[in-house]
Formats: C-alpha cells, structure tokens, sequence
C-alpha cells in the first residue's frame, strides 16, 4: 500500500517537521550502547545469522513507535503502514548493496525473508528497495568470534526515505 499523505499539523510530529523542512540538511543520529551478547548467544544457539537478529530487533523497537509511521519526504508527511529493515549486503563483486526486508514479528519469517533477500542481492547486484515502507538498519556487523560481552552503539545506523534521503551513523565496538 503507498504511503498516505496527511496534515502535519493534525500530528505529534507537527512541530519536528516544521523544523526539518527548514533544515539546510536534516540528519539525526542517534547514539546508544546496547549489551548485545543475549543476543549473540541466541544467534550461535539457534543458528541464526546475528545481524538479521540485529535488524529484527530494531525492527521490532521500531514497529511499536508510531512516529516511526510518519515520515517527511520532499515537502509532504506522509505515513507509512508498514515497515522494513535495510541492510547492507556484500555482493558477488565484492561491493556493497542495499537490502529491505519487509518486517515482521514473526521471527521465522523474517529470518525466511531476511536470508531469501540478502542472497537474491547479493547475488544479482541490484538494490532490493521496497519504496511503500519507510527503512531502518542497524550497523552492518560480522559475527564476532570471542565469547567477550559486546556492546552494540547506535540504535539506527541508517534511516532511508523512499525518496532516497538517507539518514546514517553507527558503530560496533567490543566493550
């Protein structure tokens, strides 16, 4: 379904967008440090990839926001009934390509739908864009190998409109 252009004046974003159509260059980055080893162990036990666990997470954190829904692109709000995680994917010619995966609370399909994706991506080249849902993503991270606690910074590393814009920012580091 496309997104619905609405008044946002009629919102709790009335006054966020005020601010960010008169921005020179609107960017938020958002910055938390997060114990991300439950997660790691669930990945290795389960054998589920860690990042798609990352984005299902942040998806989840995000679906339940419902200012996540409302979005300005060009000089209209528009709401978005649904979501998608993005994530960066490593093609077969070792560059790097865009990915959204339809969100769902359902784990499994979103792990189903994570993986059929990622490796369609991967392997034709080609960005997988879903334009009628807005997209979040946590860092692209590589499983590490310790058994050290982890800690993830950054909520979102990367926000990106159907318009195009982008919001990024984001590291992994080990605590």
């Amino acid at each position: 379904m496309k997104p619905i252009r609405i008044d946002p004046k009629g919102t709790t974003r009335a006054e966020a967008f005020s601010l960010w159509m008169q921005a020179p260059n609107p960017m938020v980055t958002l910055f938390k440090t997060l114990d991300v080893t439950p997660l790691l162990r669930l990945s290795r036990r389960r054998g589920l990839k860690f990042n798609m666990l990352l984005c299902w997470c942040v998806g989840r954190a995000a679906a339940q926001v419902k200012e996540f829904y409302l979005l300005p692109v060009g000089q209209e709000l528009l709401q978005y009934d649904s979501i998608a995680v993005n994530t960066i994917v490593k093609n077969r010619n070792g560059e790097v390509t865009s990915c959204d995966v339809p969100f769902s609370a359902d784990l499994a399909r979103f792990n189903a739908d994570y993986l059929r994706l990622t490796e369609q991506a991967a392997e034709s080249c080609e960005n997988h864009d879903l334009p009628d849902r807005w997209s979040s993503a946590p860092p692209p991270l590589r499983t590490p190998r310790s058994t050290a606690p982890w800690a993830c910074t950054a909520a979102f590393s990367t926000i990106r409109f159907s318009s195009g814009a982008n919001i990024t920012g984001g590291i992994l580091r080990q605590r």
